[in-house]
């Protein structure tokens, strides 16, 4: 043993014990230990014999032919009694006598508890210092644990009132509750999963969801834990940018590029399954004579007045924009010609009833001429151009009037 100092691989290896130990010879003097051993050790000098920090006033009764030796001694930083372990290391016949002296549970015990605390302090803090929202859950959905931020999120001052509200207080539609539970249980995780939830005061936001499950060794959920995160004005600005590349910004109506692609799509849709579908072309009467003798002030109130009274009278189905200028387009699905006619005749009495009124001045009235043109096959291009034609001719018949497909049209 008196090259103790010169084993580096051995030093390393009782460095790095998780066990407190330290090499104590048979009377207790001790000539090296580790650093778990110096932290269970009360005050920062250590000893110079095992006896002192031990209190004992016997020496060790081990005999050089003892190999191994449990027994119980004071632990210094509880004053319990505590399992240790004597284990003879080397030693020569008439010279000294060396001996590892290990304590067991209660530091291992000490320090795993204290290592979990430590853990668990630190992600709790973690968890109230993110910036999302964080809760926890049973197999039912009903929370355990929950964030301040979700809390912050939701408007509620504690757990306990969040805990304890109404399902239809939290959630704008449960089913999107039972939906979320039913997905963990099948696919363990659904992650960007977009909620509607309600605010204490009974204001809603949208959330998205990032959830995961933990379940038992028989495959059934235990509980979940989910990040909520308040998307509500990304969703919003998203609305926004769609409305704005779809929409005409004088009328709101839908703009030609997108009012051709939901004519496309529905003159498909009427071929598949063999419905009818109309297709109205209107212009605004003498329109270029408004803007020269009332300015484009006045012409932008009619537009944007035009697009209201059209607005009133479509069903949810209908999609009407602005086919260019003056000139508007209608697309009324599941609708034959005698319906698309009373729609039609429906926008002109509207249109020339109303009175329009530009800035500073008294009103005046506007009429339109419409063509109407039932879809015959999928052709975009064609049932545009027939629009056309019958537009042009109410146009030329006088104005203000409906013109639909000829019958001879309609049977070629």
């Amino acid at each position: 043993m008196s090259d103790i100092g010169e084993k580096d691989i051995f030093r390393r290896v009782f460095e790095r014990s998780a066990r407190a130990a330290a090499v104590v010879d048979r009377d207790g003097c001790i000539h090296l230990s580790n650093s778990g051993f110096q932290r269970m050790i009360p005050g920062s000098l250590l000893p110079q014999s095992i006896l002192e920090i031990l209190k004992m006033r016997r020496t060790f009764q081990i005999s050089a032919e003892q190999e191994h030796a449990r027994f119980l001694i004071i632990d210094p930083g509880t004053g319990r009694n505590q399992p240790a372990t004597l284990t003879h290391l080397s030693g020569e016949p008439g010279g000294k006598n060396f001996f590892l002296l290990e304590f067991h549970s209660h530091f291992e015990e000490t320090r795993l508890e204290e290592a979990l605390q430590e853990s668990e302090q630190r992600f709790c803090q973690l968890q109230q210092n993110l910036p999302v929202g964080i809760y926890r859950a049973n197999r039912d959905g009903d929370l355990e644990t929950v964030n301040d931020t979700l809390l912050r999120m939701t408007g509620y001052d504690s757990f306990s009132e969040l805990q304890m509200a109404e399902l239809g207080d939290v959630w704008a539609d449960v089913r999107e509750r039972d939906n979320l539970i039913r997905r963990l249980r099948e696919e363990g995780a659904v992650l960007g999963y977009t909620v509607h939830l309600k605010r204490q005061d009974g204001s809603e936001f949208i959330g998205s969801f990032d959830a995961r499950g933990n379940f038992d060794k028989e495959g059934n959920l235990v509980y979940f834990d989910t990040i909520v995160q308040d998307i509500t004005e990304k969703v919003r600005a998203q609305e926004e940018l769609e409305r704005l590349a779809t929409s005409d910004s004088l009328t709101g109506l839908a703009n030609r590029q997108h009012l051709m692609k939901r004519l496309e799509y529905e003159l498909k849709r009427a071929e598949r399954y063999d419905t009818p579908l109309t297709l109205l072309m209107i212009d605004l009467d003498n329109f270029k004579q408004i803007n020269d003798t009332r300015g484009h002030q006045a012409g932008d109130v009619v537009l944007r007045g035009f697009a209201g009274l059209v607005g009133r009278i479509l069903r949810e189905i209908d999609h009407a924009g602005r086919y260019g200028g003056e000139e508007f387009c209608v697309v009324l699905p599941e609708t034959d010609l005698e319906g698309g006619i009373v729609i039609a005749e429906r926008i002109r009495e509207s249109v020339e009833n109303h009175a329009f009124s530009g800035p500073g001045e008294v009103s005046f009235h506007v009429t339109c001429s419409i063509g109407v043109v039932h879809a015959e096959s999928a052709d975009m291009d064609e049932l545009i151009s027939t629009a056309d034609r019958r537009l042009y001719e109410a146009k030329r018949s006088g104005r203000n009037r409906v013109v639909p497909n000829r019958v001879e049209e309609l049977k070629s």
